[in-house]
């Protein structure tokens, strides 16, 4: 089923008119299909993927635009999204009882940029949906899910693996693609750090607690 599903994906991908790109100015954009994520699609973050996410949500915004992030279980917190850039004004979040309902009205909005949320069980329907949903609004989707979710359906457009290195530092991979280990300052900056995360690795306890 997983590969007719990815099949079917790959030739819809083909078909849908290009809604735009942006990137994050970072050799992040190099991992990616076309080098920029393209509005109008999902991505997929499997595992430690939040705070990557909040930053690509935040990329996003265009003039007028803006981010909802559907969050029942609470896990933004809305000082630390604005120490990244995010400006709160343009940040709607939600915490509903039916999170995939207002999942796919939200990436339905064309005043919607982004849509962060964490969804954990999600059928190949209501998948289909939300691809559905987000090419009608032209928002991008942004699903931070756990790893076990890398063998389930999915209708997104990239899916990227996010494990921790050191503190504010991960190694990103896209699911059967090229891998790179980045770090993300205070001010929500991207940037390259595979020489730092070797040297932290190699470092004795003492030494790492100090560098991170």
């Amino acid at each position: 089923m997983l590969p007719l599903i990815e099949t079917l994906r790959q030739r819809i991908g083909q078909i849908r008119p290009d809604r735009g790109h942006f990137g994050t100015r970072s050799m992040l954009d190099s991992l990616l299909p076309g080098k920029s994520f393209r509005r109008g699609t999902l991505v997929e973050f499997l595992g430690s993927g939040t705070t990557l996410a909040a930053v690509i949500a935040r990329e996003s915004l265009r003039d007028d635009g803006a981010i909802v992030v559907v969050d029942t279980a609470r896990r933004l917190y809305p000082p630390a999204a604005a120490r990244i850039g995010i400006d709160l004004e343009r940040l709607i979040v939600v915490q509903p009882r039916q999170p995939d309902w207002v999942i796919t009205q939200a990436l339905s909005c064309s005043a919607i940029d982004a849509v962060l949320c964490w969804p954990h069980k999600v059928d190949g329907t209501m998948f289909r949906r939300w691809q559905l949903a987000a090419e009608r609004g032209g928002s991008i989707g942004l699903l931070v899910r756990p790893v076990a979710a890398r063998g389930s359906p999915s209708w997104a457009d990239v899916r990227i693996l996010v494990e921790p290195q050191a503190a504010n530092h991960w190694r990103v991979q896209v699911i059967n693609g090229p891998s790179l280990e980045i770090g993300i300052d205070d001010e929500g900056r991207i940037h390259e750090s595979l020489r730092l995360v070797s040297e932290l690795a190699g470092a004795t306890p003492v030494a790492r607690a100090a560098q991170s």
